[in-house]
């Protein structure tokens, strides 16, 4: 499906009948053209797509390298010709593309693909199909696999079939996206955060944190103040077994203590030997930030750690953007952890996310929801508009649709992908949650400047009257 199918931010190929004409007279004399490469007229937008079943297992075939979205996996098709119905057409590209005799059957589901800064170029038709496999040429891909469907977070697919599998399947899948700043860590666009909450059961929370881990989360954040190290604990079960590819983050909560026996407490309380990250928590002010640098200080301590294999790097965790700024320059961490969000301190997105790219930082960043406030009635964590109580309570899973100006999970969720961090960690402790914001994260397509700029504004109107924002540093005095 080739140049039919660019997506997020790719443009259709456009030729003029004319072009079109000399094409045709070409191909004729070469020969068969393959789907992929085959022009478009402007407003032939239908693209299909062969969703092939057997067994529990689905045909993926992987674009070859060199040509565009090379090395992703895809379903198979292209584009439907002039006068071609979709079904005929995707017969002959799967004829064309891999010598398949093919049987289309039901329409299984869409998927739109909007050229940047307009609405939908394309619609994506994808068609449940039986084929003979056995004699499979391949000419525009590659290779091709026979995929459990357990197991297609491990492939990273075209966006549009990524949004297709989440539909299908149930969950989204999500691939290893980039390098985590310079530890090397391939991460996926999302992490999974705190998901404690005393009232559930641990092994049920385990489950959950193993859900998203199925999906193909792969980062993961705890820290001994989350339900005074409940969270540590959950994470721990959820990753016996599962260590391996997973990337977890634990925190120093306490800057005026000996940092070694805290880690030793989250190592013992997690069940592991080491963390791959130890951040400081909540360095929000200059002045505990500057006392972490002292001589035998916190950083110093930590560093320690790093050495003697307790961690493999280490950073902060941080309300306020001076501190994050100060702390990427002076080269001591490897990742940063602060709020981004549709009401988080612009400074975050506009000088924090740049300064650390160009340092080779790592930005895992959170707030997505705003604590709870942008999507519910709450003062936070599901809490009830009155004070904010100390800790994390869970978000509850079954809240009420909310009566008080609020934003869409969509929304929120487009808005922080938008602003691309390394990792957006989402705290979703029931299947419910996880459901809804995969399907958002699995359908993304980054927002206009106007868009993003309608959130913000929508934003503040919905935290208004919930209580206090404690992720964004305090107004400067007049």
């Amino acid at each position: 499906m080739g140049f039919k199918r660019v997506l997020a931010g790719g443009a259709v190929l456009e030729a003029s009948l004319t072009e079109q004409r000399v094409q045709l007279q070409q191909q004729r004399r070469r020969g068969p053209a393959h789907g992929r490469f085959k022009m478009v007229l402007k407003d032939k937008r239908s693209v299909t797509a062969a969703v092939i079943e057997k067994d529990g297992r689905v045909l993926l075939a992987r674009r070859a390298p060199g040509r565009r979205l090379g090395g992703l996996w895809e379903f198979p098709g292209g584009s439907v010709e002039p006068g071609e119905s979709p079904e005929a057409g995707l017969r002959r590209e799967l004829r064309e593309e891999l010598d398949l005799c093919a049987e289309v059957g039901a329409l299984l589901g869409s998927e739109d693909v909007p050229r940047t800064g307009a609405g939908p170029d394309l619609r994506i038709l994808f068609y449940s199909v039986t084929a003979d496999t056995a004699g499979i040429a391949l000419r525009d891909h590659d290779r091709v696999e026979w995929v459990r469907v357990s197991d297609i977070g491990r492939y990273e697919l075209v966006p549009a079939d990524r949004a297709f599998v989440c539909r299908r399947y149930g969950s989204a899948r999500f691939a290893p996206r980039r390098s985590l700043g310079r530890t090397g860590f391939k991460a996926s666009i999302l992490g999974i955060g705190d998901v404690a909450d005393r009232r559930i059961p641990a092994g049920t929370l385990a489950d959950t944190v193993r859900r998203a881990m199925d999906a193909g989360l792969n980062v993961v954040d705890t820290a001994p103040s989350y339900e005074d190290g409940y969270s540590e604990e959950i994470v721990g079960m959820a990753l016996h077994g599962r260590r391996e590819g997973m990337f977890v983050i634990d925190k120093v909560d306490h800057f005026n203590r000996p940092v070694g026996p805290q880690v030793e407490g989250s190592l013992k309380r997690l069940g592991l030997d080491h963390a791959d990250a130890f951040v400081f928590h909540g360095v929000s002010s200059m002045d505990d930030w500057k006392k972490l640098l002292e001589p035998g200080g916190g950083m110093e301590q930590l560093a320690a750690c790093v050495e003697s294999g307790k961690a493999r790097f280490k950073g902060i965790s941080s309300h306020h953007p001076d501190v994050l700024c100060d702390a990427v320059s002076a080269g001591l961490c490897d990742l940063v952890l602060f709020p981004v969000g549709a009401f988080a301190d612009m400074r975050y997105v506009e000088a924090v996310l740049p300064l650390a790219r160009r340092n080779g930082v790592g930005t895992v960043c959170f707030k997505t929801f705003g604590a709870g406030k942008l999507v519910g009635d709450t003062e936070g964590y599901n809490q009830p508009l009155k004070a904010r109580p100390r800790g994390k309570i869970s978000s509850g899973g079954g809240a009420a649709a909310p009566v008080l100006p609020h934003l869409s999970v969509e929304e929120c969720i487009s808005y922080t992908l938008t602003c691309d961090p390394d990792v957006t960690l989402l705290g979703l402790s029931f299947p419910s949650e996880q459901d809804a914001a995969f399907a958002a994260a699995a359908a993304f397509r980054p927002l206009t400047a106007r868009a993003m700029a309608g959130i913000r504004r929508r934003a503040a109107e919905a935290v208004e009257g919930k209580g206090g924002i404690w992720w964004n540093p305090p107004e400067p005095r007049t």
